[in-house]
């Protein structure tokens, strides 16, 4: 076996993809907001550009708790597999039976970070949300 894991670990980088598009999005209002726009067309862009951004926050919320989810069954699947080790006795264990095991184990530690991951930035989304003050128009 190569040392690799068994089950590659995948949605580690949305947070990261997330904080490029809100940058993006902030940017994008920077440049549209310093151009001589009327002032009517300017609120416009600037509503826009904030649903935008909301919509894009939610699709992201989303993608967190999907992957989550499938965190939760790659686990399993690998939950599955290491059946087999329990079926196993001292004397059929190898070295390479007991690497592979370890490597699942190893892969069940990830994904459940990743899927911990993924649901602290969802939960930190919904708590700041409702510590916000109520704002009128």
């Amino acid at each position: 076996m190569s040392g690799r894991h068994l089950f590659p670990v995948e949605g580690s980088g949305q947070a990261l993809m997330a904080g490029h598009l809100s940058n993006a999005v902030r940017r994008i209002r920077t440049v549209i907001m310093n151009t001589a726009l009327d002032c009517d067309c300017r609120h416009r862009v600037d509503s826009a550009l904030q649903r935008f951004a909301a919509l894009e926050h939610l699709r992201d919320q989303k993608r967190s708790l999907e992957d989550a989810h499938h965190q939760r069954r790659t686990i399993e699947t690998i939950l599955e597999l290491l059946r087999e080790f329990d079926e196993l006795g001292f004397q059929d264990m190898d070295e390479s039976v007991l690497r592979e095991a370890a490597l699942l184990f190893e892969d069940i530690a990830a994904a459940a970070q990743a899927a911990s991951h993924s649901l602290k930035l969802v939960s930190s989304d919904v708590s700041s949300t409702f510590d916000k003050p109520a704002t009128t128009p």
